[in-house]
């Protein structure tokens, strides 16, 4: 038997949600944030693995069970930095609201609007991010 590690970064971003792991098209186990899970598959055998949150998918990541597997599952890549640039740039334009320099704050929401319209669309399927890690030993 081979071991399959797989640890979920902890995030700000879907916190709450659990994401499910399909194990060649079944679901096998659920993982919350900052959690580690480990899974026994059979040595010298292939499988597809991949995670799913609601609508949401990561790309299947194909497993070759030669030895010990560390994988890491996590949410959209730059989710956690645009929360919170959104909210300090939220801080910033109130703060020069009263100034003769200030920005539209509109153009920001306008252009984070169209960056969860595609993650809503077209990156559905790639919307977690599901990656084998290499450990130096």
């Amino acid at each position: 038997m081979v071991n399959v590690t797989i640890s979920r970064k902890k995030e700000f971003n879907n916190f709450t949600q659990k994401f499910k792991l399909i194990l060649d098209g079944q679901i096998i186990n659920e993982i919350s944030s900052g959690q580690s899970l480990v899974l026994n598959i059979k040595k010298n055998s292939v499988h597809k693995l991949q995670a799913k949150q609601n609508v949401f998918y990561s790309r299947t990541l194909e497993i070759k069970a030669d030895g010990d597997i560390t994988l890491e599952v996590s949410g959209p890549k730059y989710a956690n930095f645009a929360i919170f640039s959104l909210l300090g740039l939220g801080i910033i334009n109130l703060l020069l609201r009263k100034t003769d320099f200030h920005f539209s704050f509109l153009i920001v929401i306008l252009i984070l609007f169209i960056i969860q319209l595609y993650n809503f669309t077209l990156g559905r399927k790639r919307y977690l991010s599901l990656r084998k890690i290499d450990i130096k030993r």
